[in-house]
């Protein structure tokens, strides 16, 4: 970690100097106006503060972010940091690299790992499970930064903590309110992944294992890719659809929402399909408004990222388990 100077405000100097802003603000910027006295009053407090600033430096934490997910995901994390560093702009560095799913390899990611890993105090990582990006964590722990998974775990890696949902159990909710949202017969499912995230793996594992043990009249009948994007997954749909229409309910455990909602509604399927999906965002804010999705599982991601960076900040290893929101057209506000 490295230290800085915190900046001096106009509020700290005419609090210091039992002045107003306003007269702060003349004698920074040499207007007139100002009592010779309330000018002595000013540069005073603003050596005082000056030298109360060189004796007590604010700790400095430079933090990675390294995140390969799909655009929506992408720009939650984003308003997320931004959130945070509104907060604690005199405490916090950061950067950001970002590549979308499928946009480049796991030897691309692990590389970032390595070169971020000379560079900052911790990481924080969202990536699909990979030996590359896996023996990166191992390299980057090695060298005593710590890396904290987001979201999305890499249990094979020797990574700092995971914080995020349990995944599985979140897949496993899904299964069990899908299975209560149909009728007691026969049923097809579509299931829609995207990458090996360890997050939709898990998610998966959790969904059939509910099918099996609560609705074991329901079966998945294909599993299409979404690689996260909404084109993509619009085109996956409409393969499918070519294929078979006959359609009782899809289950995303990725992204590409819209996609997955336009094609259902051009074959007139939106009312006679249960749709659930994952992440709140004003896209499917949006597709639950229009009753084109039936329910988001959402989790708090600005929460997420305040929790990885004080793991970094504090040099805990403890992993941090986050509730989910289970998100309807009544409470998507």
């Amino acid at each position: 970690m490295r230290e800085r100077i915190k900046k001096l405000t106009i509020k700290d100097i005419a609090k210091t100097a039992n002045v107003s802003t306003a007269s702060v603000d003349r004698v920074i910027n040499g207007r007139d106006g100002v009592k010779a006295s309330t000018r002595e009053k000013v540069l005073s407090a603003i050596d005082q503060l000056n030298r109360h600033s060189n004796t007590n430096k604010v700790k400095l934490t430079k933090i990675a972010f390294i995140v390969e997910a799909g655009p929506t995901f992408i720009s939650l994390v984003e308003g997320a940091i931004t959130a945070f560093i509104e907060e604690n702009e005199h405490e916090i560095e950061y950067s950001l690299d970002t590549l979308k799913t499928g946009q480049g390899s796991s030897q691309d990611i692990a590389e970032i790992i390595l070169k971020r890993a000379q560079e900052v105090d911790g990481i924080i990582l969202m990536a699909a499970d990979s030996v590359p990006v896996n023996r990166a964590v191992n390299q980057a722990i090695e060298q005593h930064i710590p890396v904290i998974c987001l979201t999305s775990d890499l249990p094979n890696s020797n990574r700092t903590a995971y914080v995020g949902s349990d995944q599985k159990s979140v897949g496993a909710t899904a299964g069990y309110l899908l299975g209560r949202m149909l009728p007691r017969m026969p049923g097809r499912i579509l299931f829609v992944a995207s990458a090996p995230y360890d997050c939709q793996l898990q998610r998966e594992l959790g969904f059939r294992q509910a099918l099996r043990q609560e609705f074991p009249h329901l079966k998945i009948k294909e599993c299409i890719h979404s690689q996260d994007d909404s084109d993509y997954s619009y085109q996956s749909m409409l393969e499918f659809l070519k294929k078979d229409r006959h359609l009782d309910a899809v289950y995303n455990a990725a992204g590409g929402n819209r996609g997955i909602a336009k094609a259902l509604r051009e074959h007139n399927l939106t009312r006679h399909v249960v749709f659930i999906g994952h992440e709140i965002s004003s896209h499917t804010r949006e597709l639950l408004d229009q009753r084109e999705m039936d329910l988001v599982i959402g989790h708090d991601v600005e929460q997420e990222v305040k929790t990885a960076v004080n793991i970094i900040r504090h040099q805990q290893e403890q992993d941090c388990l986050s509730p989910i929101s289970i998100i309807t057209p009544y409470n998507s506000i």
